[in-house]
């Protein structure tokens, strides 16, 4: 089974902004299932950051870094799938208030800001994410 997944980097420096996905019981990337065209895809990431990280559209732009496939085991459905993912930029042009913390909560997100140093330092964050890590560390 192909999960087509699209990554939104947005640093800080040299940190990078991370929420907690319950279900996987893990911090992640901003993600969100990849479109079939690019302006389609573009314009949901769009909304999903603006939506669920409370960032206005105009605060931010999205740069398309590359795609990368990986296979790894999904530790939420205890099984190996095939993953097909888009790397996108965020440039933020203004960053909201609540993002200047370490660690803050918008939306119905839990989120904090870390290197990928520190990330792959976390066993958890390390066995399921290693692969995204690597290409946000390796392609940014």
């Amino acid at each position: 089974m192909i999960r087509r997944s699209s990554i939104i980097a947005i640093n800080d420096g040299n940190r990078y902004l991370l929420y907690h996905d319950v279900n996987w019981d893990c911090d992640f990337f901003p993600n969100h299932t990849t479109a079939a065209t690019e302006p389609e895809n573009v314009r949901l990431l769009a909304e999903y950051l603006s939506n669920g990280f409370d960032i206005p559209q105009d605060d931010f732009t999205l740069t398309r870094i590359g795609s990368e496939s990986h296979d790894k085991y999904s530790t939420e459905h205890h099984e190996t799938r095939h993953y097909e993912y888009t790397l996108y930029k965020a440039n933020i042009k203004r960053m909201p208030d609540a993002w200047k913390t370490d660690r803050f909560h918008v939306d119905s997100k839990d989120c904090v800001w870390m290197t990928t140093d520190r990330m792959l330092a976390d066993p958890v964050i390390r066995e399921r994410n290693s692969d995204v890590i690597g290409m946000v560390r390796d392609r940014l």
